[in-house]
């Protein structure tokens, strides 16, 4: 498929300028490394801005010459008069034109920026990766492309990378944190309002954003508190009581401006869950690159806490379709994306908490494993499975005797082996090969130490102390 030999296309392209990108101008001693080494015939490429022109889409210049040169190479016979030219190039399931497919070429030309510039520092480079912090520019870019985004901007600022709850929700733009926490507000004000309708039918409505008429307007419902106006500022509140936050904490009261939960109607709350979704992923992702095989116990904490909030997601959806109860977690259903959505960054955060523990064995990562490991529903693809099957492997990866590198090719080796896409099926190569999800091998280290005798090289029994190692503190 396009799409998989695209990808391969970028991460060959990553891998052979690994590292090789320009770092930041302020370091003066790595600058000039750079100019001597590791940049010589690159510049004149503009490499960089070619991927760009490939992330962000638009007309592409050089093929729009290609192709004018070889309809007037062949006297007019070219693809457009019908001639044969370069029209295997194109898609045979939809008419691309003039402009770039970004839907073939930005998950390739992602990573492959990300591992060029990989620990580099560069922040003009990685700000070409930055996210979407409008509404407006959030539907000019897949979901999905986000978390390979917020990946490759931690590949190349790879010294910022904390290991905390506070990073990864600084990866989220401003808007779509506070639009997702406002969701769960919303979802209970609703339910609170319609007590007597179907509570299901509520949440999952009106997810494009436009008030359709199918449900009823519960802020003026009989059961609904009424909107009061502030002698201050003029606009209208609503009081609400036992309502919960973002946080899941019970309030006895929240007052939220009246003006402000009109407007929470009119924005794509779908396209809000899924990119927080993906963003989420993405940021547990880097940590799990950040810090491969360390067992840091901060990341751990961090990687560990999302991952249990994408369980909570998918248990609340099973049982509300399941039985019915939807009254136990309003905020669970209401910040929910789509099933395989879920799944898929469920998996990816997964792997992200096995490679900070590989080789170590942890007990309670391993009962987390199994616990996500055990539904068998029809909605669970093959891929999902592969991926928490292959988490458990990394836990316990050599027998507790191997772990995982974090040097650039070892980091690119990970990124191609558990690229957080998965297949639907065992045959499924459309969006990656499969094949390469075995070159994880690659980044295994033997963690083991062996005393042997200098002269008969036979092992021996020697008394060993070990002191370890204190991790920085951000």
């Amino acid at each position: 498929e396009r799409e998989g030999y695209a990808l391969c296309c970028g991460l060959a392209l990553g891998m052979i300028n690994l590292s090789n990108g320009q770092p930041a101008s302020n370091n003066s001693s790595t600058s000039k490394k750079y100019t001597d080494k590791q940049g010589a015939g690159l510049a004149d490429l503009r490499i960089e801005e070619r991927l760009h022109q490939y992330i962000q889409g638009g007309v592409d210049d050089a093929a729009s010459r290609k192709r004018h040169a070889d309809k007037s190479a062949v006297g007019g016979h070219g693809p457009a008069s019908g001639g044969l030219g370069n029209a295997e190039e194109r898609s045979s399931r939809i008419h691309e034109g003039e402009n770039i497919n970004t839907d073939v070429t930005a998950p390739g030309s992602t990573l492959a920026l990300g591992l060029m510039y990989m620990k580099t520092g560069n922040k003009s480079v990685a700000s070409r990766l930055s996210l979407p912090d409008t509404m407006f520019l959030l539907d000019y870019v897949r979901s999905d492309f986000l978390l390979l985004r917020v990946i490759s901007r931690s590949l190349i600022l790879w010294d910022d990378v904390c290991p905390s709850r506070d990073w990864i929700s600084d990866q989220i733009p401003f808007v779509v944190r506070s639009q997702y926490a406002q969701l769960g507000q919303w979802s209970q004000r609703q339910i609170n309002g319609n007590r007597r309708g179907n509570i299901w039918d509520v949440i999952n409505s009106n997810d494009d954003g436009e008030n359709d008429g199918n449900i009823p307007n519960t802020r003026m419902n009989e059961s609904a508190a009424q909107p009061k106006s502030d002698s201050s500022t003029g606009n209208k509140k609503v009081s609400m009581h036992n309502a919960e936050d973002s946080t899941g904490n019970n309030n006895n009261t929240s007052t939220m401006s009246y003006d402000e939960d009109l407007l929470l109607l009119d924005i794509d709350r779908q396209a809000v869950r899924q990119a927080h979704a993906h963003i989420v992923a993405g940021a547990c992702f880097s940590l799990g690159l950040r810090y491969a095989g360390t067992a840091n116990p901060r990341a751990t904490s961090a990687i560990r806490e999302r991952l249990l909030d994408f369980r909570r997601l998918r248990n609340a959806s099973k049982s509300a379709e399941t039985t019915g109860n939807t009254q136990h977690d309003p905020l669970a259903l209401s910040q929910r994306p789509e099933t395989p959505i879920l799944e898929m960054c469920l998996c990816t955060t997964a792997i992200a908490l096995s490679m900070v523990m590989s080789g170590t064995g942890d007990l309670d990562t391993l009962r987390l494993l199994r616990d996500l490991r055990w539904n068998c529903s029809a909605e669970i693809r093959c891929g999902s499975h592969m991926a928490l099957g292959a988490a458990i492997g990394l836990l316990f990866l050599g027998g507790g005797s191997c772990t995982l590198g974090t040097s650039p090719r070892d980091v690119a080796a990970l990124i191609i082996a558990f690229f957080p896409r998965f297949p639907n099926t065992t045959s499924d190569n459309q969006y990656h090969l499969q094949a390469l999800r075995h070159l994880y091998v690659l980044a295994v280290k033997r963690r083991e130490i062996e005393a042997i005798d200098v002269e008969t090289r036979q092992p021996v029994f020697l008394p060993i102390e070990v002191n370890g190692h204190i991790y920085q503190t951000f």
